[in-house]
């Protein structure tokens, strides 16, 4: 069952939950003790003005309530925000119990803190997800998340044969034997080849690539 209501935030209204009231104070005890435990103590004046720094102010008032319980939403820019404010990633702060400390990864849907954080990486379909919390999969969304995983694969990919590629082709091969040369010469070819072909699969898939 739904227990929903509405909170207002800066100047938009926005449907207020029992799981997202969750995800809020899942969040603000991350905060709070990851704050607490850097050396020295970082305060909640420090935090704010660290993410006035970083160009999305949260004032004291709003992370104290925050802590406290008083603020019972928070927006995904205030995640981004506060995750690089106290220098983790987001994954870090909405599911902060891993790897086996069950989470309400969607209403009324609990999973394993490590299944969320794959799913929310790309690792992991919803598919798996919706196995693991005993709810049906409907043919349709199993194949959508599919398609969805590729294309963080196939971007994931294409990044470490480009790089890779990249690598071997600054490096002098001064010193090497010929033997050795010819390793690293086929090596930089094969990761070419891999990117050329990761590259040509993405175009298909109509993503996003600058490739110059």
């Amino acid at each position: 069952m739904c227990r929903c209501g509405y909170a207002r935030t800066g100047l938009f209204f926005g449907v207020m939950t029992k799981w997202s009231e969750g995800i809020a104070a899942r969040v603000a005890g991350e905060v709070k003790r990851l704050r607490e435990e850097q050396q020295p103590r970082l305060s909640v004046a420090k935090l704010a003005d660290r993410t006035t720094e970083l160009g999305h102010p949260m004032s004291r008032a709003v992370i104290s309530d925050l802590e406290l319980g008083r603020k019972r939403t928070l927006d995904v820019a205030e995640l981004l925000v506060l995750a690089r404010a106290l220098n983790v990633s987001p994954a870090a702060l909405l599911y902060p119990e891993l790897p086996d400390r069950p989470v309400e990864v969607w209403p009324d849907v609990s999973v394993r803190s490590i299944l969320a954080v794959q799913w929310l990486s790309g690792e992991s379909p919803p598919a798996r997800l919706l196995e693991e919390g005993e709810q049906p999969v409907p043919t349709a969304e199993y194949e959508a998340s599919q398609a969805g995983r590729e294309r963080i694969t196939i971007a994931r990919q294409y990044e470490k044969n480009r790089g890779m590629a990249e690598q071997l082709a600054a490096e002098s091969l001064d010193g090497f034997d010929e033997d050795q040369k010819r390793i690293a010469r086929d090596a930089a070819l094969r990761f070419r080849r891999e990117t050329r072909k990761s590259l040509h699969r993405m175009r298909e898939l109509g993503m996003w690539v600058d490739d110059e």
